[in-house]
């Protein structure tokens, strides 16, 4: 069985002046997984993507996306994983601070 997510802490202080990649999660038995984002400092900028990778290597970017452009929570869910592992990518493209970006899980 793999690790269980119920609004665990995924990304704490993360530095949103660059792009930022979250841990792998292997999917396995889990049907959603929700990504709880919580932007702070500076007026980030960007585009929050979730990936998927049946190899832990290769990733692409599912048609789950979400844009920022304002100190914000988001909510980015992913139902169909069509692959063995997911993670959450900040693509930065201006503003952010050093520890501005907060990322909890769910999944079930």
């Amino acid at each position: 069985m793999g690790q269980n997510y119920d609004n665990t802490t995924y990304i704490e202080n993360g530095d949103a002046t660059g792009d930022v990649t979250g841990p792998t999660i292997e999917v396995r038995e889990m049907k959603t997984i929700s990504f709880i984002c919580v932007n702070a400092g500076s007026t980030p900028a960007g585009v929050y993507k979730i990936q998927a990778s049946n190899d832990d290597t290769t990733w692409v970017v599912t048609a789950t996306t979400s844009t920022i452009s304002a100190d914000a929570t988001t909510l980015l869910n992913i139902t169909d994983f069509g692959s063995k592992y997911v993670r959450l990518f900040y693509d930065r493209s201006s503003g952010g601070s050093a520890t501005g970006l907060d990322v909890s899980v769910n999944a079930c």
